[in-house]
């Protein structure tokens, strides 16, 4: 869990994964395979997997729930301007959008 000093709440860990180019273990999945991004650079793609650990202490048991699509940003211009924005974390909304 990591400290989110905005909203002073808990988050979920994150896992960035950078670098392999087109061939990195998580481009080749959430591009090529599962194609929830498209194959764009410059990109940012960030995902949330909703997990479960209620049972866990009882049943050994963790709920992975499917991945979501929670920031989708292309090329430069929309990099640059999502930085300068915070980042935004807009679900269901394509963070390219002027909304």
């Amino acid at each position: 869990m990591g400290a989110c000093p905005k909203a002073g709440v808990l988050l979920p860990a994150r896992r960035p994964t950078v670098g392999g180019s087109w061939l990195n273990e998580q481009i080749g999945r959430f591009v090529w395979r599962d194609r929830i991004g498209e194959p764009v650079s410059p990109q940012v793609i960030v995902i949330e997997r909703p997990i479960d650990t209620n049972d866990y202490v009882t049943r050994a048991r963790i709920g992975v729930q499917s991945d979501r699509l929670v920031a989708d940003v292309k090329g430069e211009g929309q990099l640059v301007l999502w930085v300068k924005q915070g980042m935004p974390l807009n679900r269901g909304m394509d963070a390219n959008s002027d909304e």
